[in-house]
């Protein structure tokens, strides 16, 4: 059985889409160009039958994509909250059904349910905090990246497998949280 192109390319029209809306609210040029780089990376991945990141690529892109529908169009929180959620169901599912060959279980679906609950929480959190759509991507991000690889995580799989995962997280939440810190609150800084 081989993988269908034509749903790789929803994925990559989705990641354009994002780039596409969050272009005119990028900081600098800088910021444009790593975006750029970063979807031709995803796409390069694709192209070498790598899926994952795509995956978590996708995902970042409609985040920033209902982040900015949040702060630049003034959304519901309530509203937004459920379109993380449903975000997560559906492109959770299309990914692990198109892109990694699994079939469909109740159990996986559990499972994303429950992240995607998770997910739509923190976004909820998040979103009453005044910080601009990439900083609230940026924490979404890291949430959803720990909750998703625990979840995929074996009962088999070795105790510095685990150790290693949380301390990578752990690291990212620090330098993303001291980062929105140092941009948006200077007063804060001798903390």
């Amino acid at each position: 059985m081989t993988r269908p192109r034509y749903y790789i390319v929803i994925f990559w029209l989705v990641d354009i889409a994002g780039l596409a809306v969050a272009w005119r609210w990028l900081p600098t040029v800088t910021a444009q160009v790593a975006l750029v780089i970063a979807l031709a990376i995803l796409i390069g991945f694709s192209l070498a039958d790598i899926y994952e990141p795509l995956f978590f690529g996708t995902f970042a892109f409609t985040l920033l994509l209902i982040n900015y529908l949040e702060i630049v169009r003034q959304f519901n929180p309530l509203l937004i909250s459920l379109m993380t959620a449903g975000t997560v169901l559906i492109i959770g599912q299309a990914a692990e059904h198109y892109l990694t060959r699994r079939e469909k279980s109740w159990r996986q679906i559990s499972y994303w349910l429950i992240l995607a609950f998770l997910i739509a929480q923190a976004q909820m959190l998040v979103s009453y905090w005044p910080v601009s759509m990439f900083n609230r991507t940026s924490i979404l991000l890291v949430i959803f990246y720990g909750l998703w690889q625990m979840f995929r995580f074996q009962p088999d799989s070795s105790r510095l497998a685990w150790v290693a995962h949380f301390v990578y997280i752990g690291v990212a939440a620090i330098v993303i949280v001291g980062t929105i810190i140092w941009a948006n609150y200077p007063q804060l800084l001798p903390f």
